[in-house]
């Protein structure tokens, strides 16, 4: 395959806006908005919901986007670019879960992104509009099972398969132990089994984010705040250690303000910390073949989960249901990482589909 490669991403930073100097991050972007039909389906408690979706003639499968807290579906861009013009050969659906993305946020008084407001707007609606808060993390599990079996299921596609980033990752782990047998493989990309918060011991966080869940829910987070229009800059970032993508997330939340959010709300922690506990304990219920990579030098989630939930996926299975990868000098943001990383995972991960094909 061969894929796209970060030497031809050349964007600048020009009058407090980011440039594309040779055209190869528009053109990304330009090729996703071209072949994209973005589908809405209602979610649990009537939210709506947005899910992007790229049709092939003659697909041999559809593959399932989730991606990370925080993320939305064209931030996966190039990855699109990369599986349909390599002509993979499998439509694709790209989730935006509730809260993200173009799907209808959850807190705020206005929960659609209004064309009237200034993308660097610091107006309480523009705020609260930009939390990534949950009321409960199942509600993520349970939109993802409705689009399969309400919306992609009908479709009658012979092979279901499924790729999660992070967060993403943590969803499409719950429902995999929550609906045994409904993928024929799945990918997990540094997926969320554990936050690596900054209070320790886990006890303490427990009963921090309770507390504070119940009084001040829906408020950002300790070290969490409203989104400052790109002032994180490159150097000690833990996503990536490819300048030109990690470019590229910012140009594409620059020309898409309307996916852009800020920091987690108390409630969210709350959620997602509980949550993840009894994922981690459910593993072993899982009956779908799983490819689990693990960045090696990941500060953002905690290695050990990804063990202890590969461990629990495998135990007593012949051949392992479980394949976990660690990439060495990897951060978190594998999708992103430089070409060697990347080129890897996508390698690893369509050869590990081939390999479940009916």
């Amino acid at each position: 395959m061969a894929w796209n490669r970060e030497s031809e991403i050349h964007l600048k930073w020009r009058g407090g806006r980011l440039i594309d100097l040779n055209g190869r991050a528009s053109d990304l972007l330009s090729f996703y908005r071209r072949h994209v039909q973005r589908h809405e389906f209602g979610g649990v408690k009537g939210v709506r919901l947005r899910c992007d979706v790229f049709s092939v003639p003659d697909a041999r499968g559809a593959l399932i986007v989730c991606h990370g807290a925080g993320e939305s579906s064209v931030r996966y861009s190039e990855l699109v670019y990369d599986l349909l013009v390599n002509d993979v050969g499998y439509e694709l659906f790209l989730i935006n879960f509730r809260g993200q993305g173009y799907s209808q946020r959850v807190t705020g008084t206005v929960r659609e992104w209004s064309p009237e407001w200034r993308p660097d707007g610091e107006n309480r609606e523009v705020i609260d509009y930009r939390k990534t808060h949950v009321e409960r993390f199942d509600h993520y599990a349970d939109d993802l099972h409705r689009l399969i079996s309400r919306v992609i299921a009908p479709l009658g596609h012979r092979n279901l398969y499924a790729l999660g980033h992070s967060m993403g990752g943590g969803i499409l782990t719950r429902h995999l132990e929550r609906h045994p047998g409904t993928l024929s493989a799945a990918v997990l990309s540094a997926p969320m089994l554990c936050v690596n918060w900054p209070v320790r011991p886990s006890w303490i966080t427990s009963a921090l984010f309770k507390t504070m869940s119940k009084f001040r829910g829906r408020s950002y987070a300790w070290g969490e705040r409203a989104f400052r229009f790109f002032d994180e800059p490159f150097e000690g970032n833990p996503y990536t250690r490819s300048r030109s993508r990690f470019m590229l997330r910012q140009y594409l939340l620059q020309e898409n303000p309307e996916t852009v959010l800020g920091g987690k709300t108390w409630g969210w922690a709350h959620q997602v910390h509980s949550a993840l506990k009894q994922v981690r304990a459910d593993a072993g219920r899982i009956e779908t073949p799983v490819l689990l990579f693990t960045a090696g030098d990941d500060v953002k989630v905690a290695p050990w989960a990804h063990r202890r939930v590969a461990q629990r996926i495998t135990r007593g299975t012949a051949p392992p249901r479980c394949r976990h990868v660690i990439l060495a000098k990897a951060r978190h943001e594998l999708l992103q990482e430089k070409d060697e990383i990347r080129d890897r995972v996508l390698n690893e991960t369509i050869g590990f589909l081939l390999e479940n094909e009916i």
